[in-house]
């Protein structure tokens, strides 16, 4: 479930709203959560789909038009999905590519996060093809704990889960080029394969949901606009290895690889850097420090040293 900021302003039928609900505003595509009512501020498909569902992440706004006052800007360039949504639940889904075949993904507006395949062991062979699909691509295996913790979600189950970052993923005929963060993880208390598209996917566009015709228009915000903001290009241990690297990203282009360790930022020892800095915030502190520093020294695992200029 996604939470909207309260100051939020929410407009059904050309009337308009603000912080007339009680706490935050949710976004909910589970339409048993709503029966057309106010739920401790619950908005579900069931009342989205009375229109078309407009979203502008940036502007922090989403509105429910009317279908016969329904117009998306002629003068911007965008993508148009077709989506497919049950009579019943007005769920919307998309087709999303996965790998050699294409899988039914939930447009998923109450799901803070990246794009999400869960699968029952009996399909892992699939995930499998998947991932030897896109054998190019950065990936990581997490504990579900830390990629929970990454991706700010609980309780999606227990155990290992594998964590790709794709420069392009394909949704219908389109495919959309950019730094797309994808969660594996296995869930036997499901049946089949299932696919989540969530925020990190949903805000980097101003959107227009469709029920009526099916369809979803999409518009990209502007790179400084879109949220959540792009992952760090590294990412750290408690021992200042990399624990993560982001293809095509400036480190990697200079050579720098999983498990090399950080020696120095500019001209200082990482130990005088972090002297007075406790064990809890160092990573933090050190990753900020690299936002701001010329260049920094890396030692990889068969201890030869790499310099890398950032800026």
């Amino acid at each position: 479930r996604f939470y909207l900021l309260p100051e939020l302003t929410f407009e059904l039928g050309g009337k308009s709203f603000q912080k007339s609900w009680t706490g935050s505003f949710s976004l909910n595509a589970d339409s048993n959560s709503c029966n057309r009512k106010k739920e401790q501020g619950i908005i579900g498909s069931d009342i989205l789909s009375q229109g078309v569902f407009c979203l502008d992440p940036y502007q922090k706004k989403y509105a429910i038009i009317p279908n016969d006052k329904f117009n998306v800007p002629s003068d911007t360039k965008g993508y148009s999905l077709p989506c497919h949504t049950s009579s019943i639940t007005h769920i919307p889904f998309v087709d999303f590519t996965m790998g050699t075949h294409t899988q039914r993904a939930m447009w998923d507006l109450g799901y803070n996060g990246c794009i999400l395949i869960q699968y029952p062991e009996k399909r892992k062979q699939e995930i499998q093809a998947f991932m030897h699909h896109y054998s190019g691509a950065t990936q990581y295996t997490y504990t579900a704990e830390s990629a929970m913790r990454d991706m700010e979600n609980k309780g999606f189950g227990a155990g290992e889960c594998d964590f790709l970052i794709l420069d392009s993923v394909q949704i219908g005929r389109q495919t959309f080029y950019g730094s797309f963060r994808i969660l594996l993880m296995q869930n036997d208390k499901l049946k089949r394969i299932k696919v989540n598209m969530g925020s990190d996917f949903i805000f980097r566009f101003q959107s227009w949901l469709n029920y009526k015709e099916r369809k979803i228009a999409l518009i990209p915000l502007p790179a400084s606009q879109q949220f959540p903001t792009p992952p760090p290009e590294i990412k750290l241990d408690q021992q200042m290895h990399i624990s993560a690297l982001l293809k095509g990203g400036s480190y990697e282009k200079q050579c720098v690889r999983l498990h090399d360790c950080l020696l120095r930022i500019d001209d200082k020892n990482l130990s005088d850097i972090l002297r007075g800095i406790s064990s809890c915030e160092q990573v933090a502190f050190v990753l900020e420090a690299l936002k701001h520093a010329r260049q920094c020294l890396f030692s990889s695992t068969d201890g030869a040293s790499k310099t890398v200029l950032i800026r």
